[in-house]
């Protein structure tokens, strides 16, 4: 990859006469594709809305059309949802104009990607339907292993394990077959979400593992950064703590190099997540850095997740506040009026009643047992 990248280089800075647009547009293309799968994101965009541009003032529909498809990715890797998603839809349009039937697929992952992403799991679903069929009608192989990954992120995330878990097979087998090593990477990293939502945490981390021992082979830091991520979060929670903070704090590393605020952030609530219980207060501090992120990103999912992070650590306080009344009681001594007010406003932040062990509570029930 890296010798073709160099010449493609090579061949674009060498100064010619009468430069022929229609072969410098596949060469941006193709320059641009090769510093993606390099993780080279900021290269990757200027190199290819160059060749967006280009594409436009040559009025050549085609090379613009794969332009913004692959324009659209990288936008995606950088986070910058709505301008992806404005990309896809225009080479979406472009694709099915052509009649480029593997573009238009592409164009309907890109969709699917950016839903993913934000968490809007119906809607990715339906775009990687979509191009999983196309693939399916023209045959293309590796085409229908990506949408069959892509597809089994949106139904993990809907709690459709088994279903993911039967794509994921099907996929991996068809990328053995054609030895995409980025796509098995890709493959590996969404098996093994899959296996630790199903509580198989041991097959996930072994999963995991395995795929960071072949990493030189693939290369792509977009996904080591996944992959150490997810590894160094589960090693923890398996009480691997030293091993998996080393990940953890790998996977955070190589997001910041990559500038992807979207897996920095995912990164952080995984770091957070398992501190909660043991360290409430670093664990908040990372976790509310992590739910600005998701805001300023429009990411639902992951709102989520952090505010139930929050969540936990307020009812853990609630709980405490709930014992100190109880020894004032015990013992006779007045509650002062100032931490009365306190207690009464937080309080009042929660609902009337909370679930805990099957059964509901009052609030105040809920305080005395200590429920979180």
């Amino acid at each position: 990859m890296y010798e073709g990248l160099q010449k493609l280089e090579q061949m674009l800075a060498l100064p010619t006469p009468e430069p022929d647009p229609a072969l410098r547009i596949r060469a941006l293309n193709g320059l641009g594709t090769l510093c993606h799968y390099g993780s080279e994101f900021l290269k990757a965009r200027r190199i290819i809305e160059e060749c967006v541009e280009l594409s436009r003032s040559q009025g050549d529909e085609k090379g613009l059309a794969k332009a913004l498809t692959n324009l659209a990715w990288v936008h995606s890797e950088l986070s910058d949802f709505p301008v992806a998603r404005v990309l896809s839809k225009e080479a979406l349009v472009l694709q099915e104009k052509l009649g480029e039937r593997r573009g238009t697929a592409l164009a309907l992952n890109n969709l699917g990607w950016v839903a993913s992403y934000v968490g809007e799991y119906f809607e990715a679903r339906s775009y990687h339907e979509k191009g999983l069929a196309i693939c399916r009608e023209i045959g293309d192989q590796r085409g229908i292993a990506f949408a069959l990954t892509n597809l089994a992120w949106a139904e993990q995330s809907h709690g459709e394990l088994e279903k993911a878990s039967e794509m994921l097979t099907e996929a991996l087998g068809i990328l053995r077959s054609v030895n995409d090593r980025v796509l098995i990477g890709w493959a590996a990293v969404n098996i093994g979400r899959v296996a630790r939502d199903q509580g198989r945490l041991e097959r996930a981390c072994r999963i995991w593992d395995e795929s960071l021992a072949a990493w030189p082979a693939a290369g792509h830091r977009s996904l080591l950064a996944w992959t150490c991520t997810y590894l160094g979060a589960t090693m923890v929670d398996l009480g691997e703590v030293e091993d998996g903070w080393r990940h953890l704090s790998r996977g955070l590393e190589v997001w910041k190099n990559i500038q992807s605020p979207w897996g920095v952030a995912k990164n952080l609530w995984e770091h957070g997540r398992v501190l909660l219980g043991s360290d409430d207060e670093e664990a908040e501090k990372m976790i509310r850095e992590s739910l600005r992120t998701w805001g300023e990103l429009g990411v639902k999912r992951g709102a989520a997740e952090c505010l139930e992070g929050l969540a936990d650590i307020e009812m853990r306080r609630l709980a405490l506040l709930g014992a100190a009344r109880s020894v004032r009681e015990n013992c006779g001594a007045a509650t002062p009026p100032a931490v009365r007010g306190g207690f009464e406003c937080l309080l009042h932040q929660w609902p009337a009643r909370v679930e805990g062990d099957g059964q509901t509570y009052t609030i105040d029930e809920a305080v005395g047992l200590g429920l979180s």
